[in-house]
């Protein structure tokens, strides 16, 4: 469980992920939708190197477009995973991380910051 506080109280911030294999085209799609952090990013590792060893290699893109949150610590552990930088971990065959440009917060995080327009 990967917990942050926030006005004293715990945030937890939970990896929600949807694999989609497409064994015509050979490829595999690992939807994030919940929230990625530098802690749970590992969680990923595997899925990915799974997905991407299905049906004898499929190339494998991992889209957090749709994320409730993604931390910078978090994507850039993720980046290095997929291109074979992060130490112990070997690299998938092909990945590809698509991320938005602009990282979202986590909207426990938002909840009565008027900076952010939300009401507590």
């Amino acid at each position: 469980m990967d917990l942050f506080f926030f006005d004293g109280e715990p945030v937890d911030h939970k990896l929600r992920v949807l694999v989609r294999l497409d064994i015509d085209s050979t490829s595999a799609v690992v939807n994030v939708t919940g929230c990625l952090t530098g802690n749970n990013c590992k969680a990923l590792f595997p899925v990915i190197r799974r997905a991407g060893a299905f049906a004898g290699g499929l190339a494998v893109a991992v889209d957090l477009s749709e994320a409730e949150h993604i931390d910078g610590p978090g994507l850039e552990r993720l980046r290095q995973f997929c291109t074979g930088e992060l130490n112990g971990e070997p690299a998938p065959e092909e990945v590809a991380v698509i991320a938005p440009a602009g990282l979202p917060q986590c909207p426990a995080l938002m909840i009565g910051d008027p900076a952010m327009g939300v009401a507590a």
